[in-house]
């Protein structure tokens, strides 16, 4: 190379130390960021995780607490339609002895009627059979009136369980709807969360690997570019002989003899 070279370095050594530099930085960085990432990804999948659980807890503890509502709702509704069942009973045995009752006087007042008819000589008359068929439809009459009152009874029994029945399904129906909006919001807000907590873990790990990159980028490529300035002999032997060569070569442009003095001056001042 001469003595230029030597002063100023050899540029394919330098290229070579930047080149070293520059693929130090290289292998480094991926190596970083693939160890950030793996680690960012290990967060992910047990966040994901943690979501998958934690729904599915909720779920869980969600649907066994409706299994049990409707269990319960089941019972107290069989525990109605008894109560429905004894009260029809009740009044159906009342509405019976009502009847017996009924006929009993019928059968008593017609045995006093046919008694009296025989007493006053009535008996076998068209008189005395009419004063008995008229105990007769009274009393048909009394059991007729007490039916029908045994049937409107009946009927606005049954109508008013039927009423309590259905208000006490449509009930239930609005509560289990209620309860699946409220898991459904639960889920989603659930959801939502993990989803916003995963976003912003996503977005720190770019905004981390894109300063990681600056850093290591400016680092690394100072470095290197520092440690290729420094190769050659003429940067290695420092200010003396650098002196030196600046003489020298101002004695060789001056002309014969000027380069011998100058490069000397500059030694002896050197020195």
């Amino acid at each position: 190379m001469g003595f230029l070279g030597d002063l100023f370095g050899d540029e394919s050594e330098r290229d070579r130390m930047m080149q070293e530099a520059m693929s130090r930085f290289e292998s480094q960085m991926s190596g970083f960021v693939e160890n950030y990432q793996t680690l960012m990804g290990a967060s992910f999948n047990f966040l994901a995780g943690q979501r998958d659980s934690d729904i599915d807890a909720y779920t869980s503890m969600f649907q066994s607490s409706v299994s049990g509502y409707r269990d319960s709702l089941r019972e107290a509704r069989e525990g109605l339609l008894a109560s429905f069942a004894e009260q029809r009973e009740l009044i159906g045995q009342g509405f019976d002895a009502s009847r017996e009752e009924i006929r009993q006087g019928v059968e008593a007042q017609r045995a006093q009627t046919v008694a009296a008819n025989a007493f006053t000589g009535l008996g076998n008359t068209s008189f005395g059979q009419s004063a008995v068929n008229a105990v007769e439809r009274r009393g048909a009459l009394d059991l007729g009136l007490l039916s029908e009152r045994e049937r409107m009874m009946m009927s606005d029994l049954v109508g008013g369980q039927a009423a309590s029945l259905y208000n006490a399904d449509a009930q239930v129906g609005a509560n289990i709807l209620n309860a699946n909006t409220t898991m459904a919001q639960t889920v989603g807000s659930m959801n939502q969360a993990f989803t916003m907590a995963q976003f912003g873990g996503m977005s720190n790990m770019a905004g981390n690997i894109f300063s990681g990159q600056t850093n290591m980028a400016q680092n690394s490529l100072g470095i290197g570019m520092d440690r290729a300035a420094n190769v050659g002999s003429g940067f290695n032997l420092g200010p003396v002989l650098f002196g030196a060569g600046l003489g020298a070569v101002a004695g060789y442009l001056g002309g014969p003899g000027a380069g011998t003095g100058a490069a000397g001056g500059a030694m002896a001042a050197g020195g």
